[in-house]
C-alpha cells in the first residue's frame, strides 16, 4: 500500500498515490539510492516500474499485517532481486504466445451487424 505520493522522474519509475495498491514484482537495493521495489499498480494499467520502499507499507495478502521490516518480509516471500526478475521474465516472454485480436476469444464482432458480443470479459481472465 501505497504511503506517502511517489511522482516518477524517469522512465523505469512508477508514479502512485497514497492508499494505492501495488503488486511486488521485485526488489533493488542500492548503496546509493537506497532500497527500492519494481511494482505493478493495482487498479489502473500502468507498470512495472521502481518506487522507493520507504514510500510503501507492506501488508499480508490474507492477513493485512502490516510489515515493520518491509525488505525482509518481501525476501521471506520469494519476491527476487531485479536481475533475477529479468531474467525469469526473459525466460517467460520466450515461452508465451501472442495472439491476435481475431484470435482471441474475449470479444467475436457479429459480422452480419458489427455489434460485440456480449460475452463478460472477466470471465476468460
Amino acid at each position: 500500500m501505497v504511503k506517502y505520493e511517489f511522482i516518477a522522474e524517469r522512465d523505469d519509475e512508477l508514479s502512485c498515490t497514497p492508499g494505492e495498491g501495488l503488486v511486488v514484482t521485485a526488489t533493488s537495493t542500492h548503496e546509493t539510492n537506497g532500497e527500492w521495489i519494481v511494482a505493478k499498480p493495482l487498479g489502473r494499467l500502468g507498470g512495472p516500474g521502481l518506487v522507493p520502499l520507504e514510500y510503501l507499507e507492506i501488508r499480508g495478502v490474507e492477513s493485512g499485517t502490516v510489515f515493520p521490516d518491509a525488505l525482509k518480509a518481501l525476501q521471506a516471500a520469494g519476491v527476487p532481486d531485479v536481475k533475477k526478475w529479468k531474467i525469469e521474465a526473459s525466460e517467460y516472454r520466450k515461452k508465451t504466445v501472442t495472439l491476435d485480436w481475431e484470435d482471441t476469444h474475449f470479444l467475436k464482432m457479429d459480422r452480419d451487424n458489427g455489434q460485440d458480443d456480449k460475452k463478460d470479459m472477466n470471465s476468460h481472465a
